[in-house]
């Protein structure tokens, strides 16, 4: 999440007010960080959402939020936002998850020059 992190931080400073979306997949409610931290950013930027979503939602994590594969999450959002102008994507994850984002993007007309990706893994012990 670094450099999306840090990307974000740059648009506060800026006083940038073009629309952001961030994307946040996680198994379970309790794979979720840094929530009190979006919550004031989306306070700081205009234009801000930030929309978790849980691929394994569990009944006890009472989630009333986004559900699915991130990807699926991401396609229903530029189905329903009908973006206009143009935009820029920039993904973070594992590479099955990146794996899965790029086609979306593609199919939504982004061209390759607006999608940039990090792809990780974790270390091996």
């Amino acid at each position: 999440m670094s450099p999306l992190w840090s990307i974000l931080h740059d648009h506060v400073e800026s006083g940038e007010e073009r629309p952001i979306r961030f994307f946040y997949g996680a198994r379970t409610r309790r794979d979720l960080f840094y929530l009190e931290e979006f919550a004031a950013l989306t306070a700081k930027l205009p234009n801000f959402r930030f929309i978790p979503a849980l691929s394994h939602a569990e009944p006890d994590d009472a989630w009333t939020a986004e559900t699915g594969f991130i990807h699926d999450v991401v396609a229903r959002a530029l189905r329903a936002e009908g973006f206009e102008d143009e935009i820029d994507a920039y993904t973070c994850g594992p590479p099955p998850m990146i794996d899965a984002v790029l086609p979306i993007l593609q199919m939504a007309g982004l061209e390759p020059e607006q999608i940039h990706f990090d792809k990780f893994t974790t270390a091996v012990h």
